[in-house]
């Protein structure tokens, strides 16, 4: 693959995934700065190895799976270092009573993943920040399809009733 060609398969890649990657890294990390450390390593490595992939490789698997690895690193060292509180993404430009539900719930959203184990909490990020299928996430973690749905679906009812619990 010539000089050219790379550089634009990567745009493309990069362009189709980054924010499913900061997305999935955010949730799991809760840290606006980590996240996008750990794209910028996981797409630095998808560059690395741009030209050893085959065509019919499922590049946003492994482009996920090369995050997967660097958040659980940095999830690891954290636990070494005994980490900082979870930060949140800066605010939109929206309406300012919006935004400020909407922190309020995503403040919430977080503070609930955080409580939950996870391997709880990793299918929902995938799936719901990081944009994957059943399928792909089921790949990515090593486990089957039914599990990958029970775990999202008994992590989006713990959601639902500890948010209905703190809103009301």
């Amino acid at each position: 693959m010539n000089d050219a060609a790379k550089i634009a398969k990567f745009t493309d890649v990069y362009r189709a995934n980054i924010g499913g990657v900061v997305a999935y890294a955010r949730r799991m990390l809760g840290d606006e700065a980590a996240a996008e450390d750990a794209a910028q390593e996981t797409f630095t490595q998808f560059y690395k190895h741009l030209g050893e992939m085959r065509e019919e490789q499922n590049v946003a698997g492994w482009i996920f799976t090369v995050a997967r690895n660097r958040v659980y690193s940095l999830l690891r060292e954290r636990r070494r270092r005994r980490a900082a509180p979870l930060e949140e993404a800066p605010p939109s430009d929206d309406d300012p009573l919006e935004r400020t539900a909407m922190n309020e719930v995503r403040e919430i959203v977080a503070e609930i993943l955080e409580t939950l184990a996870p391997e709880m909490r990793e299918p929902y990020v995938l799936k719901e920040y990081g944009g994957l299928s059943y399928k792909e996430i089921a790949e990515l973690m090593g486990i089957d399809d039914n599990l990958v749905k029970s775990r999202i679906y008994k992590t989006r009812q713990k959601l639902v009733s500890r948010l209905s619990k703190r809103i009301t």
